[in-house]
């Protein structure tokens, strides 16, 4: 069981998450304002992972890596994996640790099985890494390079996780998926093929697609053709192979996968198609799905946002995820309804089954998400900003099944009309002020709720604010 229970920023804030639990895979969700530091505070934790991760790989001697990544700030964390506490501090200097208390040589260093980074928006934070060069860690979002995105990229990314799951242990999170989305597990990879004539002549020949990738590959310097600088005749075999017994008869051309045969590996067709994309041979490739109980399908380009964003986020942790792996989603509710929000947590729960021992960091503004949280598998963490400074609010109490106005009063601070948990409190705190309370504790809770909730000096919530601090003051 992987699970990260301490971070200690420099201002000593603190996330805490319990250290103790099951192998069933555990969520902690991060809410907060914008510029708040969630987005610093994650990649701090990707990059300090991977420097761990290559002084196990590379510095099997040391207890301390250099670093290279963009950690911020100084930073502690403390984490269990299979019964060893492992305590880290990481900043300019770079990435030390001990185990169990003592120091150890980094090639002992128990790790996280991966950490995946998943976002479905173009300008995510998330540290960009190409899968082939980095097993450790993987960067499941839309960009290409570490600052370019196309249009194109999710559909083609999708493709790539959707034949790439080996269907013999993921079916059933796949299903459940495709279940959720009302999607067909029939698939078709369309494309256009550019050249039918040397399309088919390449196709027949692994050794003439070999000459065809390296010239491809020694006319461009792009970071994604690296993976064909070493392309040999095996590699060409298997492309020729996995496309070279179906037809091709025309300009558009597509081919059907059924994703519920759990015999099949799709991998070898994946790996076909994305040689003969990269040499130009083949362009356009998309993805397309259909509805359930229809027999017209159309173009990932098409389908909803909502739908595009969960079938390629939940294929890329379906495809990628590891037990005991450490997996970041950044704002998952992005152009998710209201009711697909709701059961977001639910469908999550199902895809990580096939993971245990997994821990989940959630960065959400999504109420919807919060009310789904279990206490016995999550834990719920608030950033705010206070005197630009960052302060981390640990929530020790159960959100689940908490109405939304619940969710916006006590967690993300939001007054709303006739919002009954503000308006409770509110009762409460102008009780105690008549009664002259000598509960002074509570009236001090609600005070600093009651400051974090005012919108401006004319609020009348600063009346109530100076009432409870004279009778506060008067008494002490």
């Amino acid at each position: 069981m992987f699970r990260l229970i301490h971070v200690l920023k420099p201002t000593n804030q603190e996330f805490l998450a319990p250290s103790t639990g099951s192998t069933t895979p555990f969520k902690s969700v991060i809410v907060g304002g914008n510029a708040t530091g969630k987005t610093r505070f994650i990649v701090s934790l990707i990059e300090s992972f991977r420097l761990l991760s290559e002084a196990k790989n590379q510095h099997g001697r040391f207890s301390t890596v250099k670093k290279k990544g963009a950690i911020t700030d100084q930073l502690q964390f403390k984490y269990y994996i299979n019964g060893d506490l492992v305590e880290c501090i990481a900043g300019d200097f770079g990435v030390g640790f001990t185990i169990d208390g003592e120091e150890a040589s980094a090639f002992d260093l128990p790790l996280p099985s991966r950490v995946l980074a998943i976002s479905s928006t173009v300008n995510d934070k998330f540290p960009f890494a190409d899968s082939d060069e980095d097993d450790f860690y993987r960067y499941c979002g839309v960009r290409e390079t570490s600052n370019a995105s196309w249009t194109a990229t999710l559909s083609r990314r999708t493709i790539e996780n959707l034949l790439n799951i080996p269907l013999r242990h993921h079916h059933n999170s796949l299903a459940e998926l495709f279940k959720y989305l009302g999607i067909s597990p029939k698939i078709e990879v369309a494309f256009n093929v550019n050249n039918l004539k040397e399309f088919h002549e390449l196709m027949a020949d692994p050794d003439l697609l070999v000459l065809a990738v390296h010239d491809y590959s020694s006319k461009s310097s792009r970071l994604q053709v690296q993976m064909f600088r070493n392309f040999s005749h095996e590699d060409a075999a298997r492309a020729c192979s996995s496309l070279g017994n179906r037809t091709f008869s025309g300009r558009k051309s597509s081919i059907t996968i059924d994703l519920n045969d759990t015999l099949a590996d799709h991998s070898d067709l994946y790996f076909g198609i994305n040689v003969f994309r990269r040499i130009g041979m083949i362009s356009d490739v998309d993805l397309n799905i259909q509805k359930l109980h229809t027999k017209k399908s159309f173009g990932f380009g098409h389908s909803s946002s909502g739908e595009a964003q969960l079938l390629y986020t939940f294929s890329s942790l379906i495809r990628h995820a590891k037990p005991n792996c450490l997996i970041f989603i950044d704002e998952p509710e992005l152009s998710l309804h209201p009711s697909w929000q709701i059961k977001y947590v639910a469908l999550l729960k199902r895809a990580l089954s096939s993971f245990p021992g997994s821990h989940v960091i959630i960065a959400t503004h999504s109420h919807f998400i919060i009310s789904d949280l279990e206490k016995e598998t999550s834990s719920l963490h608030v950033f705010e900003n206070k005197d630009e400074q960052l302060c981390v609010r640990n929530i020790e109490y159960s959100t689940y099944a908490w109405s939304a106005d619940h969710i916006l009063y006590d967690v993300f601070d939001v007054r709303s009309v006739g919002n009954l948990a503000f308006e409770s409190d509110l009762a409460e705190a102008l009780r105690l002020i008549s009664n002259k309370t000598e509960n002074h504790n509570r009236l001090k809770q609600l005070k600093e709720k009651f400051e974090r909730l005012a919108f401006n000096e004319s609020d009348p919530l600063h009346r109530v604010i100076r009432n409870i601090t004279e009778l506060v003051d008067a008494n002490q």
